[in-house]
Order: C-alpha cells, then sequence, then structure tokens
C-alpha cells in the first residue's frame, strides 16, 4: 500500500461501517442527507468531531468512542 500510495493514488470508499474507515482512511467526509457536514483527518475526526452530528454517529458505532465536546 505504501507504494500506492507514493505514486499518488487515492481512492472513494463509501461505507457506514465506522471501523472500516478507521483502519483504512486518512481522510473522512461525513454527509447527512447529501451535505457536507465534517471533514477531517480520520484521527481528528475520531478523537474530537466537530459537529453534534459526527459526535452522535459515532456514539452510536460499537467499540467507537469520539471524545468529550469542549
Amino acid at each position: 500500500m505504501q507504494i500506492l500510495m507514493a505514486d499518488g493514488l487515492a481512492m472513494l470508499f463509501v461505507t457506514h461501517d465506522l471501523a472500516v474507515v478507521r483502519s483504512i482512511a486518512d481522510r473522512v467526509v461525513v454527509l447527512q442527507q447529501g451535505e457536507l457536514v465534517e471533514s477531517a483527518t480520520t484521527e481528528t475526526m475520531f478523537s474530537a468531531p466537530k459537529t453534534l452530528y459526527c459526535r452522535e454517529l459515532l456514539s452510536h458505532a460499537l467499540n467507537i468512542q469520539p471524545a468529550a465536546a469542549s
């Protein structure tokens, strides 16, 4: 995978499986009814989501808990 990324490879994955997202993505974009809600690095999205929608989304996923909102 490192070689492919060095060559500038980009892929788009569309999924509702947040465990898969966390394991393969560098960046995450969250949509709600087709509208962009939040875009961030995977680490930021899973540790400190900025929007209420993303915090709620992550709180409903098994074994994935976002950091508390500040």
